[in-house]
């Protein structure tokens, strides 16, 4: 069994190291156990003492004495065993601190209670099936779950498993993708090509002969160290609109430098066209861990999002999250699944917007109270803190009133944070915003910094798997905010004094009480981007430019919204006649592979449908037949292909009589469950209940896609079918040259003879 907290206090007391540091560490204990005694010793007739708000205040106190011990004895000079110790002492007595610091003495507990929910949460979730979903750009895999807290309240949120950061490995998983989504003909080809590029990966003296000598993109023998090396001397480029991309020739060449002589041409122009974008999505995902947020390759990334949370109760904002806890799945077999549990996220989803949002727009920022301009206040700072470099509009949900006014919002998806990433001189990194950039800061969160010490944030930090260089380098960060922001004080404390009115002046930070926020407007929150900057953080907006434009355009995304759904709507499935001709099987292809996206976003809402479950299903199933079939048209209708003499007649064969049944059979099967999802939700007439919500008209929405795909009886497109006859009849024309070229010359007819 691991050690409990008592345990490891008895460890540290039998310890014959006896430094003062140590001393102190044993009193402050000593005084913990004293003050928490009452709270646990029952006497006869009178119950154990609920914790009230001067007991929570003074416990925590005790806690943060117990921390500020623990941090000086580990930075002193005692010996390694004893420094031991004083870490599984941290990790476990952090636990208790941060209860303490979501416990809500209005509603008052035993402290028994309190610490109990301390614990990491134990799910037992028999034998049902784990579904883990790919969200967002990061690497982790989410899966939906619905949870009960300890009063009966129905908790919905994201399981993500245990995930480390292994860029070796996920660069190994990206480029076997790459194969598995490529032409047939192709694949074989391309792993060759890839088993000589991982294995030259390792090479670091062939790396520095054939790709570059340059110092800031080092090789050695870490081959996770020299993907990276490579992807950022890869480098990228931006397009008319400023996104950034990665060159298609740049990368078929990077890919050649790393083939012998009599491979290189086997990877062609056409593979690095199609590697370049997905190469680039994953050169970016490895690159925001490791280099921007100092992740360290082989570190734990999911707990990081309830690190962050932690954070956010240590500064009093503990609805500025999605809120994460430590998480266990246990299976029927015993099988346990370690993770983190993300809560849903209060407010509007800009990937999933509920109708509501069509109403959202620029008046929408004008005339607010401004709770939600501190809301990105606090978040900016917040991030700053945590070292969060991937604050994107995207990954914030937003609260509006009931007149649709902005009110603030909840950010979730938290675990590119916590690295070894310092900052000074106000700048930032990526989507991180440095004090030059933020603008204002809420009066209570200031002073929240302010009062924080770095050995108590990282005492309560302690326990989530942060290396000892990731803790140090959180309170490297605590410093440099508070150094800043108390020059930003006293900045504008001369600056009021000979100016008037109170300007919110670029480059600079004002900090304001919670009545300020709403005499600003939301133009003078925001900082453009540079767009010849160097650095990435000043080539985009702050997180007020970001959000505010994400709110202006929230109706027209919802107007986009609910067009690719009645596009999608008159899209039905091709009958089996237009199967053989590979533009509409593409057609095909792509409708199925839409639906299944939308199938998946709206996986987010309700975690408890059974029936939803195996539509979902189903339509993945027929999405990997559409797509097996689409690339034998594709491998049948190459280049190569149409130059063989049997070309038309090989083509014809391609879709079988055993194809069109498995096809007609996994459309039944799909078409079967839509209808038993529906008929679960809808009343007798084919209606939606009064009261059904957004999120169930919208998957119910879906659902009657589903229904509807799949059905036969649509015509081949007239350009498609002309287009097809063209290519067949070219085929043939070629296969009959070809055949009459092989053919011997018959001898010339005798002249006539002239009488």
């Amino acid at each position: 069994m691991p050690d409990t907290i008592q345990d490891v206090i008895q460890e540290l007391r039998q310890s014959q190291q006896r430094s003062p540091q140590h001393q102190e560490l044993l009193q402050a204990i000593e005084a913990l156990e004293q003050a928490s005694a009452p709270f646990r010793r029952f006497r006869r007739r009178s119950k154990l003492p609920l914790v009230k708000a001067a007991d929570r205040a003074r416990l925590m106190g005790l806690h943060q004495q117990i921390g500020r011990k623990a941090e000086a004895l580990l930075e002193g000079e005692d010996g390694p065993h004893l420094k031991n110790i004083v870490r599984k002492l941290s990790n476990l007595a952090s636990q208790n601190y941060r209860a303490l610091l979501r416990y809500d003495p209005t509603q008052p507990k035993l402290l028994d209670s309190i610490e109990e929910e301390a614990r990491t949460l134990v799910i037992h979730v028999g034998n049902d099936e784990i579904k883990n979903k790919k969200w967002g750009a990061n690497l982790s895999q989410r899966t939906p779950l619905a949870i009960f807290d300890n009063q009966g309240n129905k908790i919905t949120g994201m399981f993500t498993e245990k995930t480390e950061l292994r860029i070796a490995e996920d660069f190994d998983r990206f480029l076997d993708q790459f194969i598995e989504d490529s032409p047939v003909q192709e694949q074989d080809r391309l792993r060759q090509i890839f088993q000589v590029v991982k294995e030259k990966l390792s090479d670091p003296e062939f790396l520095r002969s054939n790709v570059t000598t340059q110092d800031k993109y080092p090789f050695s023998q870490d081959r996770g160290r020299n993907i990276l090396s490579l992807l950022q001397y890869m480098g990228t480029d931006k397009d008319k609109n400023g996104n950034r991309y990665i060159d298609p020739l740049t990368a078929t060449a990077l890919i050649r430098r790393l083939l012998p002589q009599e491979m290189k041409t086997q990877f062609t122009e056409e593979m690095g066209a199609r590697l370049a974008k997905p190469l680039y999505k994953t050169r970016t995902r490895l690159a925001i861990n490791n280099l921007d947020a100092g992740i360290p390759d082989g570190a734990r990334l999911d707990t990081r999002n309830a690190a962050m949370s932690t954070v956010a109760d240590l500064l009093g904002l503990p609805n500025l999250l999605a809120r994460a806890r430590p998480m266990k799945l246990v299976k029927a077999d015993g099988t346990e699944i370690e993770g983190t549990f993300m809560e849903l996220a209060k407010g509007m989803d800009p990937g999933n917007l509920p109708s509501k949002a069509q109403h959202i727009g620029l008046e929408s920022l004008l005339q607010t109270d401004g709770s939600g301009f501190r809301t990105i206040g606090d978040l900016q700072v917040l991030d700053y803190l945590c070292g969060n470099v991937d604050r994107h509009p995207g990954n914030l949900c937003y609260q509006f009133d009931e007149y649709n006014s902005f009110t603030g919002g909840q950010g979730f998806d938290n675990d590119c944070s916590m690295g070894t990433l310092t900052l000074k001189d106000g700048n930032g990194m990526n989507r991180l915003v440095g004090t030059k950039r933020m603008m204002a800061v809420s009066e209570r969160t200031f002073e929240r910094i302010m009062q924080l010490q770095p050995a108590v944030l990282k005492y309560a930090l302690r326990g989530y798997g942060l290396s000892e260089a990731e803790l140090d380098a959180a309170g490297k960060r605590l410093t440099s905010l508070q150094t800043d922001l108390r020059r930003e004080k006293e900045f504008y404390q001369e600056y009021d004094r000979t100016h008037r009115g109170k300007p919110l002046l670029k480059g600079h930070v004002r900090i304001l009480k919670d009545s300020q926020w709403k005499n600003y407007q939301s133009e003078d929150y925001y900082i453009s981007p540079n767009p010849n900057a160097e650095n990435g953080y000043e080539q985009t907006e702050n997180l007020f430019g970001l959000a505010s434009v994400r709110i202006i355009k929230m109706g027209e995304k919802y107007q986009k919204q609910e067009k690719q759904y009645e596009n999608l709507s008159k899209m039905i499935g091709l009958g089996h006649k237009n199967r053989a001709v590979p533009s509409t099987a593409f057609r095909e292809f792509k409708i199925a592979e839409n639906v299944s996206k939308g199938l998946n976003k709206r996986s987010w809402w309700g975690f408890s449908s059974e029936n939803y479950d195996k539509m979902q299903t189903a339509v993945d199933n027929y999405l990997k037949a559409q797509k097996r079939l689409y690339q034998r048209l594709q491998s049948a209708d190459s280049e190569e292909a149409k130059r063989r003499a049997d070309y038309h007649r090989e083509r014809d064969a391609v879709v079988t009589r055993e194809d069109l049944e498995r096809l007609r059979r996994l459309s039944q099967v799909m078409r079967d469950s839509a209808q038993t999802y529906l008929d679960g939700k809808l009343t007798n007439n084919g209606q939606l209940p009064a009261n059904a919500s957004d999120y169930t008209k919208r998957r119910v929405e879906i659902a009657r896609l589903v229904l509807q795909f799949g059905e036969e009886g649509i015509e081949i497109r007239p350009e498609e079918q002309r287009l097809a006859q063209e290519n067949e009849a070219k085929a043939v024309g070629a296969a009959q040259h070809r055949q009459q070229a092989l053919q011997p010359e018959s001898a010339p007819a005798p002249a006539a003879v002239q009488p």
